[in-house]
Parts: C-alpha cells; sequence; structure tokens
C-alpha cells in the first residue's frame, strides 16, 4: 500500500543541498525495497504526476519556492554485496562508503573516489572520477526502471561512458530511475596499509585543493582544466599561463601560489567584476560558492561567468528549473 512507504512533507532541499539553496517539495517519498518502488512509480504514472529522484544534493541546483512534483529518494538502496568476484551496489549508496569499504577489504582503483560526496547512482550519471578512479572502469552493467515503469538491464558498453556523462544524461533517459549496478573487473592487494595510505592521501588532497569555507556544488563546468578552456586558442593567455607555471615551480607551495596567480590574472583579463568574482571559491574559478544569494543568483552568476570568459564548456553541476 502507497500509505505504507515512507515519505517526508514540507521537504526543505535547502537544508539537504550542499549549496543550501533549493525548494521545497510537497511529498518526497522514501521507498525501501524494489516492491514499494514499483509500487510508487505505478501509483505516480496512473495518476499521471511528474516525479523527480533526489540524490544527495551535492551538484544539483534546485529552483526555489513551492515544488508539487513528487520527490523520490533512494537513501535505502544502499546495499553493498559482494559475490565471488562482482560487487553488487545499490544506486543509493555513498560514493565515501562504497569506496571506503572496498579499500578495507583491499580492492584496488576506488582509492580516489573517496571524496566524491555523491550517490552511486549519481556516479553512474555524471561517471564519476578522481584522481585517475573512475566508477565506470568496474562496471558490468547498469539496472534502472525505465519510463514505463519496467525494470531493465543494460551491459556497460551501452552506458556510453565518455568523460563526466553517460547515456543517463540524455533527454530520453531523464525520467529513468538508476536502481543498482554490478561491478567486476576487480583487483585485490594484501597490502591494505598501501591502499589506505593512498586513500589518505586523496582525502588531504582533495581538502587541501578544494573549497570548504562556503556552501558549493563542486566543479561547476565540466573540465580538467577551466583555465585552459578559457585561455583555448590565446597565444597572449598561454604564454601567460606558462610563465605562471615556471614561477609557481620555485616557490615553497608551488600549487597554492599557481592556483593564486592564475586566479587572478583571469579575473583582470576577462574583467570580472568584484560582485561576481567575491561569489567565487579563492582556491578555483571552477566552484561557485553561496554567501547567502538566492537561487536565481547564484544561476546568473554563472551564466555571467560563462559570457564574459566565453568558455563554452558544459555543465558539471545539473541545474533544475522546470519541477512544477
Amino acid at each position: 500500500m502507497l500509505e505504507d512507504i515512507l515519505c517526508k512533507r514540507d521537504y526543505d532541499t535547502s537544508k539537504k543541498s550542499y549549496v543550501k539553496i533549493g525548494g521545497i517539495f510537497d511529498v518526497v517519498y522514501f521507498p525501501k525495497s524494489l516492491d514499494e518502488l514499483f509500487e510508487l512509480i505505478n501509483f505516480l504514472k496512473n495518476d499521471n504526476r511528474d516525479y523527480f529522484v533526489l540524490g544527495n544534493l551535492s551538484n544539483v541546483l534546485i529552483r526555489e519556492g513551492r515544488i508539487k512534483t513528487v520527490g523520490i529518494s533512494l537513501k535505502y538502496f544502499k546495499s553493498i554485496i559482494i559475490k565471488d568476484d562482482k560487487i553488487e551496489v545499490g544506486a543509493g549508496a555513498l560514493m565515501p562508503s562504497l569506496a571506503t569499504s572496498l579499500i578495507k577489504k583491499g580492492y584496488l582503483g576506488f582509492e580516489g573516489l573517496v571524496g566524491i560526496p555523491g550517490t552511486v547512482g549519481g556516479g553512474i550519471y555524471m561517471n564519476a572520477s578522481s584522481y585517475g578512479c573512475c566508477i565506470s572502469d568496474f562496471i558490468e552493467s547498469v539496472t534502472y526502471i525505465n519510463r514505463n515503469g519496467e525494470i531493465q538491464t543494460i551491459p556497460k558498453e551501452e552506458c556510453e561512458f565518455r568523460w563526466r556523462t553517460s547515456i543517463f544524461r540524455r533527454d530520453e533517459f531523464q525520467n529513468v530511475i538508476i536502481v543498482s549496478c554490478l561491478l567486476s573487473n576487480l583487483s585485490q592487494s594484501n597490502d591494505l596499509s598501501v591502499i589506505a595510505e593512498n586513500a589518505k592521501k586523496v582525502r588531504l588532497l582533495r581538502g587541501s585543493y578544494q573549497e570548504k569555507k562556503y556552501p558549493n556544488l563542486g566543479s561547476t563546468f565540466s573540465t580538467r582544466n577551466i583555465y585552459k578552456d578559457i585561455f583555448r586558442n590565446n597565444l597572449i593567455d598561454n604564454i601567460v599561463e606558462m610563465l605562471i607555471r615556471s614561477v609557481s615551480k620555485i616557490t615553497k607551495d608551488r600549487h597554492k601560489t599557481y592556483s593564486n596567480l592564475i586566479r587572478k590574472y583571469t579575473l583582470f583579463s576577462r574583467q570580472i567584476p568584484k560582485s561576481l568574482s567575491e561569489n567565487i571559491s579563492e582556491s578555483t574559478l571552477n566552484c561557485f560558492v553561496n554567501k547567502g544569494i538566492s537561487y536565481n543568483e547564484f544561476k546568473s552568476n554563472i551564466e555571467k561567468f560563462r559570457e564574459l570568459t566565453k568558455i563554452k564548456t558544459e555543465l558539471e553541476i545539473e541545474i533544475v528549473d522546470k519541477l512544477k
């Protein structure tokens, strides 16, 4: 029965979102099994009601105001089941939890994923990767519920994994619900101390490079290097970048020096006004922060930045503004 499915009313996403911006869902359901999820989807389909899947809200910007669209959270789909040489993982499992669990068992290749704050479902959707570790390297298949309420499983080859994207980001897949994945191609080591040390280094690196002071959604643009994307095909910019890199190498903390200098140069050369720059992380131009601004202001800042820098790179964050 639908009334048996856990739900929360007046669900304020601004309190859950990493950027502390978002609207209030009239209701969000938290199914605990596939049966409950199927029951919920069939009810909504028969009642002609829209739904939106809420992950960990670590890279999603949701519009403000009341939201009639039904929210669905898979936070209880968090099982991690090891079967011989394969692992079945629920879409609601958190990436750090998965990585930490497998690292403790000696599995290699997950050290870089320890600091990614999203869910496994979100990681599949975005093809999450960090420090040379990529979730799709280990995916054998993905199971999801299609728009007709039917369960389907597709192999990795059909997932169209590329840098920060997958088939699930295509428009025709926007209403599907990823429920689980099967991991394979796994390697184990008996030297747990080395793996743990590598994971520790990743945590320290992420902590030193990323924005920690203000609420944010992490990387805004889907790029390996935002400065190279901004400087593309500009000889003067590229010469300045090389000079900054050379100067940084002779300083005590070359990464911090490089980040500070390249950020200042970009802001100056693109004439980014203070009203905009103060809402961008001091760690990198690829992270916008919330210092008490609204959804519209946050979205507008990204649009202004794109206009001034002429960056053509796709967004990595998801902007959700069409919910009813």
